[in-house]
């Protein structure tokens, strides 16, 4: 192979991941006001539902993204979430044949509140097994009930589109305005703190 035709194929950098946050922040404000609007919103289409499930898991995902990159305040990187929690008793398991299963469970749960890192929250929509989107009073989308792979069999999770709202509001507009951080010889960072 030539120079010049192994030269087409080679990879081209134009940046560092997520060096300009704001389109991600800008994107979750996006979903942010979105997820309202189906909150009181009383036509329940498919491609509606389809969409605030897509708004869920990309924006959970961005704001992985904005921890890991480091992209956000320290206390914004550790806040917490409000979840519905569940156990799960049961004495058969739930399989890719058996996932209505899970609707079974639902009529016997005893939700408990709690908080949980937002951190885990993302990683547990990001690898959700089975969702689905619950509806409240007045008609519109309350929020969602999931479980992941691991935890099909013992655990379920109720998250409120209140709760998702906060999380991406905080993240899209919480701004550094102090960065101190340190590097041992090799330039591996040994200290980062964000204000």
């Amino acid at each position: 192979m030539c120079h010049r035709c192994w030269s087409i194929h080679q990879p081209v950098f134009v940046g560092y991941p997520m060096l300009e946050s704001f389109p991600y922040r800008r994107k979750l404000l996006h979903f942010a006001d979105a997820l309202k609007a189906r909150n009181t919103h009383q036509a329940w289409r498919e491609d509606s539902l389809s969409k605030a499930e897509e708004m869920l898991f990309v924006g959970f995902l961005f704001v992985r993204k904005l921890i890991e990159c480091k992209k956000v305040t320290d206390s914004c990187a550790r806040s917490s979430a409000k979840v519905l929690r569940a156990t799960i008793r049961r004495a058969r398991e739930v399989s890719d044949f058996k996932r209505d299963d899970l609707f079974k469970d639902l009529d016997s749960a005893v939700w408990v509140d709690t908080k949980v890192d937002v951190h885990q929250l993302a990683d547990k929509v990001i690898h959700a097994w089975w969702i689905t989107p619950i509806q409240n009073e007045a008609g519109g989308l309350d929020g969602f009930i999931f479980t992941t792979d691991r935890q099909r069999n013992t655990e379920l999770w109720w998250l409120e589109v209140n709760s998702v709202v906060e999380v991406y509001d905080r993240f899209a507009t919480q701004v550094i305005t102090e960065i101190r951080a340190a590097r041992d010889e090799s330039g591996r960072l040994t200290f980062w703190q964000a204000k």
